[in-house]
């Protein structure tokens, strides 16, 4: 909901997602996700938590492990946040989210990023956490359809999402034809498991002479599909400069790739075993 001000105009509305920078209220937001996290770690679980922080200190935080400290590292997060570089605060989150994934419980971790999350939405922050990884992402529903399919899809696929989004959120060099080729091989994947054919042409068209109900439209625009990435530069060959593909074009191939991959995950589920 608008507070006050925003309601009678004046303070301004957010319009514009923070993609380059990040302003002082959603840092302020962020370490109000992650302070009362340290301090459960602190009061309940002491002992266990050590490993955790010492990692974030150690490699997070590129500190000398000699000068660990709980205090030291409590504050050196806290100057982070708010104060840090904004690449630097997103990489302190992302490695909050791998030191708890090393030492707790799943679900502890999937807290921690969901709770994450929704200060992003809500303070208009051009990313999201997919899995354990921040990826930019310009809205919620395509967030929503990377990390389903993640979830859902064969160890195959998932292994080529993974490392597509893992690609995208590499800001400093990115490598935008490489998440465009495993979103692809993430499609390819799923159909050869559906249908054991190694191509993703060839198995688009077995999809339909399974029976599998797929709308024969869709089944059309695929093989479309498949015949662009196999001529564009760079999606499905490495041997091909990468100029073709930007990073809109790289999200949209990862965004669709994943919502085609969990709509078949889906109707495979559904269908009758034969």
């Amino acid at each position: 909901m608008e507070r006050f001000g925003q309601r009678i105009g004046q303070r301004p509305v957010r319009v514009v997602l923070q993609t380059d920078s990040i302003d002082e209220e959603t840092r302020v937001a962020v370490f109000n996700v992650i302070h009362p996290l340290i301090q459960v770690l602190w009061t309940q679980l002491r002992t266990s938590s050590q490993p955790a922080m010492k990692h974030v200190w150690a490699e997070v935080l590129r500190r000398p492990l000699d000068e660990y400290s709980w205090a030291g590292c409590e504050s050196a997060i806290k100057r982070t946040v708010l104060q840090g570089d904004w690449v630097d605060m997103f990489e302190l989150v992302e490695g909050l989210g791998v030191a708890l994934d090393q030492q707790f419980p799943d679900e502890f971790s999937k807290q921690f990023r969901s709770r994450i999350n929704e200060v992003l939405t809500r303070n208009l922050v051009g990313y999201r956490f997919v899995g354990a990884v921040l990826v930019r992402v310009d809205d919620d529903q395509s967030a929503a359809e990377i990390g389903e399919a993640i979830t859902s899809a064969t160890d195959a696929a998932r292994s080529h999402l993974e490392r597509a989004t893992a690609l995208l959120s590499d800001r400093q060099n990115p490598q935008y034809s490489k998440v465009a080729s495993e979103a692809v091989l993430a499609v390819e994947a799923t159909v050869y498991s559906l249908t054991g054919k190694k191509t993703l042409g060839d198995g688009v068209k077995e999809l339909g002479a399974r029976g599998l109900p797929v709308h024969p439209a869709i089944l059309k625009a695929w093989s479309a599909m498949y015949g662009y990435t196999s001529q564009a530069g760079g999606i499905r060959h490495a041997n091909i400069g990468g100029e073709e593909v930007d990073a809109a074009l790289a999200v949209y191939l990862l965004v669709t790739c994943s919502a085609f991959v969990n709509l078949l995950t889906k109707v495979a589920a559904a269908a009758p075993a034969n």
